[in-house]
């Protein structure tokens, strides 16, 4: 494990990219990354462009109704100098700290983003697929997320076209299946409801196995 290398590249495009201001062509720096890159997932968008609501209707677009936007905020340091009580010069440094609200173009109407490169089309890897018709868990394709669900039993996939290559897909499908193996029903293994956790980490052991 400490000698692992990786990219750390999703191995879908659900959220592709770094969180980026479609107005500014500037990409979000700090905490904003996390917010943006949380709420992207979390809501299934598939764009990385964000604007605040006054950017869009500037180029263009409109907001669709009853679209709830993601808190962000701004930082900036300054300093300045004045003259203390002694008549000294002395340097005076603050913070200007507020939030402002974007939303992903998947929420607005009337802009099109940056034209994506194409990827050719999915390859089905004859003896893969033959496996995943097998999968203890049906498997549902066309979410944001990749994972088991115990309580359902259920497999959950992104598209298979959003993947970076059918190796992708698949492997990450196989994972999955390997959780579901301790279904309650099957090996009736201990699956935990707080990532982290020692039954969590079992169980991704188990699945990297």
């Amino acid at each position: 494990m400490e000698q692992a290398r990786t990219t750390g590249r999703r191995l879908w495009d659900s959220q592709p990219s770094l969180p980026m201001n479609l107005s500014t062509g500037k990409p979000y720096q700090g905490i904003n990354v996390l917010i943006l890159w949380s709420a992207g997932l979390s809501h299934g968008y598939t764009s990385p462009y964000w604007l605040t609501y006054k950017q869009a209707a500037d180029m263009g677009g409109q907001v669709r109704k009853g679209e709830h936007g993601t808190r962000c905020v701004f930082y900036k340091p300054w300093e300045s100098e004045e003259v203390n009580d002694a008549g000294e010069k002395e340097t005076i440094q603050g913070a200007i700290l507020k939030t402002f609200t974007a939303f992903n173009l998947d929420q607005i109407d009337g802009i099109e983003g940056p034209a994506r490169e194409e990827r050719p089309a999915f390859e089905v890897l004859a003896a893969a697929e033959a496996l995943l018709q097998h999968t203890p868990a049906p498997i549902i394709e066309g979410g944001h997320k990749a994972c088991y669900i115990p309580s359902r039993d259920e497999i959950h996939m992104p598209a298979r076209e959003t993947f970076v290559s059918p190796e992708a897909f698949y492997s990450t499908a196989c994972h999955e299946m390997t959780h579901s193996t301790g279904h309650k029903s099957r090996l009736d293994r201990q699956f935990s409801t707080r990532f982290g956790d020692e039954a969590y980490a079992m169980e991704e052991l188990v699945a990297l196995s």
